[in-house]
């Protein structure tokens, strides 16, 4: 987000930086499988590390992926790194064992999917946005 604000760089170099970070983290989250077990805690027990959160990772990893490679029409560094952000709430999200911390990750992945419907620029698209924030808010 902060290069793509200096510098125009082409939809492919987008991409690889997004898959590149969905693959390392689909990789750590292999990997802490398989060092502390599918039981693990984080946090004073409010992220688990369980069987259910660990499909559920892959899952939005992987279909998220598959959404990176099929996009055609977004040229914008502000695009990926929103739907990062938003992936990365989903996880904290499906992780988690607190209400509290459920709710967070709800509220910032339907932050940056407002912003992300309102980038297609079309009338629809903005007026379906600040509906969609409107009735969430």
């Amino acid at each position: 987000l902060l290069c793509s604000g200096f510098w125009k760089f082409h939809r492919s170099f987008y991409i690889g930086i997004s898959s590149l970070s969905l693959i390392v983290s689909a990789f750590l989250i292999l990997n802490n499988a398989n060092a502390q077990g599918l039981e693990a805690k984080a946090f004073l027990a409010t992220l688990n590390n369980d069987i259910v959160s660990f499909y559920a990772f892959l899952v939005i990893l992987c279909f998220s992926f598959l959404y990176l490679l099929m996009q055609k029409e977004e040229n914008q560094g502000e695009f990926y790194a929103l739907f990062l952000f938003m992936i990365a709430s989903l996880l904290l999200m499906v992780s988690s064992s607190n209400l509290v911390l459920i709710f967070i990750g709800l509220e910032s992945s339907s932050l940056a999917l407002y912003t992300l419907i309102a980038m297609r620029g079309s009338d629809n698209a903005i007026s379906s946005a600040i509906k969609y924030f409107s009735v969430a808010a």
